[in-house]
């Protein structure tokens, strides 16, 4: 229901724009430990996950590893090597962003 006591004027409405972009800027910055952390860290786990898991699959596809427990394990390997090779992308533009 409408209530007189509850009047917004347009002066209620005004949004001060330098208060609103330095709070938002202050929300968005970047920490230096948390950028090497995520971002070099992180690249560099993901390049090791790709070298190791290239190895171990390399390994457990030769004709003595044709069990099933092996052949499982050389899919792990490919999901692995699957997974670390996609998110390197996303790594690189954390760690080195385009703005």
């Amino acid at each position: 229901m409408y209530s007189p006591s509850s009047n917004v004027t347009i002066d209620d409405l005004v949004i001060d724009n330098a208060a609103l972009y330095e709070s938002i800027r202050k929300s968005f910055t970047r920490d230096p430990f948390d950028h090497y952390v995520n971002g070099i860290c992180g690249l560099f786990i993901c390049f090791l996950g790709i070298i190791s898991n290239a190895l171990s699959f390399s390994i457990l596809i030769r004709r003595t590893m044709r069990l099933s427990t092996y052949v499982y394990l050389a899919g792990l390997c490919l999901s692995d090597f699957t997974a670390c090779f996609f998110l390197i992308p996303g790594y690189i533009l954390y760690a080195y962003p385009i703005n």
